[in-house]
C-alpha cells in the first residue's frame, strides 16, 4: 500500500502556513496597553479565576487553526491511495496493468523525443523506483499492436526480472502497423475477471492518443468504446491512468499507394507509374517533394504543388528498367521500387517520417521480340 500526493509542494507550503494562526496570535498579544484603574483588583480576581479555562480555550482555537492550514494545503496536494478496500486484508501485493500504444504513430516527432522514447524513458524510471521500493509487485505488459496475448505477464517485480525490464523498455520501438487500443483494454478487463479478486490492479495507459482510437470507439457501440471501457476497469482497478505522450502537432503525409499504369512491367520498355501522396494533416501541404527510385539507379524527382487536408496529390513518373537486370537462367524475381517524400516545404512540417516510404513489387519479365511484316 502506498500514498501519493499529485503536487507534494502544495502540501509542504500548506506545512508552512501553519505557522501564520501563531504569528497572528503573538501579534495580538501585543498590541494591548496595560492601564491601572481603580476597579482593576475586581478584573483581575476574575480572570484570575477563568484564566485556565480561557488558555485552554485559545490552545483549541489556535490548534484548530493550524490543522486547517494543514488540511487545505492538503486537499490542494490532491493525495490518493493506490489500493482497493479488499486489499487491506491481504498481503498487499500490486499488479500494475501498462497498456502501451505501440503503433507506427508512436515514432511521430516534432524534432524532440518521439512519443516511444518518452514511454521507454518512463517505464525505466518508474521499474527503477518500484525496486528501490522494495515493493512486491507484479508488471504486467499489454500492446496495442498485439492485444491478444500480455509480455510479460504478472511477471515479480525481482533484480533477476527488473535487469530484463529495463532492457525491453530500453529497446523499446514502435510496429509497422496501426494499434487496437480498444481491443488492448477489452483484453485488460477480460483478465481481471479471472484473477485473485484480493489483488490490487492499477493500470497504466501509455498512448499519444491518436484521434483514430477515439472517435472510432464511439462509432463502434457504447460497450466496445475506449472511454466506456476505461470507465469499467477504473471501477474494478484500483486506479486507471492515461498517459498523453502525443505531440500538438497534426501534420503528416504519407505515400498511400503506388499504381503501375501499365498492364505488363517489360524490362527495356518505358513504364508509367503514378503515386498518390495524402495529406492527414490539418493544413495544405504546399510544393511537396517525391522521389521515385528503383534498383541502384538514381531516383527520379516530382513535386506536387499542393495538397489539401484529408485530400490526395498525385505524382506521375517514368521509368524503364534495363534488361541487364534480369537473371538469364531464372525465372523473372520481384524488383523492389522504392517511393520517398521529402520534406515538405513551407511553414507545414511531417511529424511521422516512417510512412514517407513504401515499396512496389515490380515483377519485370524480359519482352519478346516480335517482327511484324506488313
Amino acid at each position: 500500500m502506498g500514498s501519493f500526493l499529485v503536487s507534494p509542494w502544495l502540501f509542504i507550503g500548506g506545512l508552512v502556513a501553519i505557522a501564520s494562526p501563531v504569528i497572528i496570535h503573538l501579534l495580538n498579544r501585543r498590541r494591548f496597553k496595560r492601564i491601572d484603574w481603580a476597579a482593576m483588583d475586581f478584573l483581575l480576581e476574575a480572570q484570575r479565576l477563568n484564566r485556565r479555562r480561557v488558555k485552554l480555550e485559545e490552545f483549541i482555537l489556535l490548534l484548530l487553526r493550524c490543522i486547517a492550514m494543514a488540511l487545505i494545503g492538503l486537499l490542494l496536494a490532491r493525495p490518493f491511495l493506490d489500493y482497493n478496500p479488499a486489499g487491506l486484508f491481504s498481503a498487499g501485493q500490486t499488479e500494475r496493468v501498462i497498456i502501451l500504444d505501440d503503433s507506427l504513430s508512436m515514432a511521430a516527432s516534432a524534432g524532440g523525443e518521439s512519443p516511444m522514447e518518452q514511454a521507454s524513458e518512463m517505464l525505466g524510471r518508474w521499474i527503477e523506483a518500484l525496486a528501490a521500493d522494495g515493493d512486491d509487485d507484479l508488471i504486467t505488459v499489454v500492446r496495442t499492436t498485439s492485444p491478444e496475448r500480455a509480455s510479460p505477464n504478472a511477471l515479480p517485480l525481482t533484480e533477476a526480472s527488473m535487469a530484463t525490464l529495463l532492457e525491453d523498455f530500453k529497446n523499446l520501438e514502435p510496429r509497422d502497423s496501426g494499434g487496437d487500443l480498444a481491443a488492448a483494454l477489452l483484453q485488460v478487463e477480460k483478465g481481471f475477471k479471472g484473477k485473485n479478486a484480493s489483488l490490487n490492479r492499477v493500470v497504466y495507459v501509455l498512448t499519444d492518443l491518436r484521434r483514430s482510437d477515439w472517435e472510432g470507439s464511439a462509432e463502434s457501440g457504447s460497450d466496445a468504446g475506449v472511454v466506456a471501457t476505461l470507465k469499467r476497469i477504473s471501477d474494478i482497478a484500483a486506479g486507471c491512468y492515461v498517459i498523453d505522450l502525443g505531440d500538438e502537432g497534426e501534420d503528416n503525409l504519407v505515400v498511400e499507394d503506388v499504381v503501375p499504369l501499365d498492364k505488363a512491367l517489360i524490362a527495356g520498355v518505358p513504364a508509367e507509374f503514378e503515386v498518390v501522396v495524402r495529406n492527414l494533416g490539418t493544413r495544405e501541404a504546399n510544393d511537396v517533394g517525391v522521389r521515385f527510385a528503383a534498383g541502384e539507379t538514381l531516383p527520379i524527382e516530382e513535386r506536387i504543388d499542393s495538397i489539401p487536408p484529408g485530400e490526395t496529390g498525385a505524382a506521375a513518373f517514368t521509368y524503364t528498367f534495363a534488361a541487364g537486370e534480369l537473371d538469364q537462367g531464372a525465372a523473372p524475381e520481384p524488383v523492389p521500387v522504392e517511393v520517398s517524400e521529402q520534406e515538405v516545404e513551407g511553414d507545414t512540417g511531417d511529424l511521422l517520417h516512417d510512412d514517407n516510404t513504401r515499396y512496389f513489387p515490380a515483377r519485370v519479365v524480359r519482352g519478346v521480340r516480335v517482327l511484324v511484316v506488313d
